[in-house]
């Protein structure tokens, strides 16, 4: 299971959880997810969702949310959500992947497993 873990500096971060039986028992891994940062480094990474493709990949797409250009350099509550998306083959060495369909708080994505051309199809909804 993935989830989204809170540092105590109130940012997010990703954690894997395993149990045995998928039900109870959870424990985490001993280190969060490692997500490599694009040139404009995120402040909280959270809502991944992944899907394993058949040309080998695991694919995650992810909320990132980033400061808030237009506002003031003071205003540390303002955020900009993108959907980010990585590539894995072992859930722990992420490649993070230019962000699907750049644009001001959009995040909501799902992640089908065809693929279009050479592109992982995705799904967009309100957000």
């Amino acid at each position: 299971m993935f989830a989204r873990v809170e540092g105590a500096d109130r940012k997010s971060f990703l954690a894997v959880a395993e149990s045995p039986n998928g039900v109870d028992n959870f424990r985490f891994w001993d280190y969060p997810i490692l997500m490599p940062e694009t040139g404009d480094p995120d402040t909280n990474v959270y809502d991944i969702r992944v899907v394993r493709h058949e040309d080998g990949w695991i694919y995650g797409l992810f909320c990132t949310e980033r400061k808030d250009p237009q506002v003031p350099l003071w205003d540390t509550s303002a955020a900009v959500a993108q959907c980010g998306i990585a590539r894995t083959k072992d859930l722990k060495n992420w490649e993070r992947l230019p962000i699907c369909a750049p644009s001001r708080h959009s995040r909501e994505r799902r992640v089908a497993s065809g693929i279009c051309g050479w592109e992982v199809a995705r799904y967009t909804g309100p957000g």
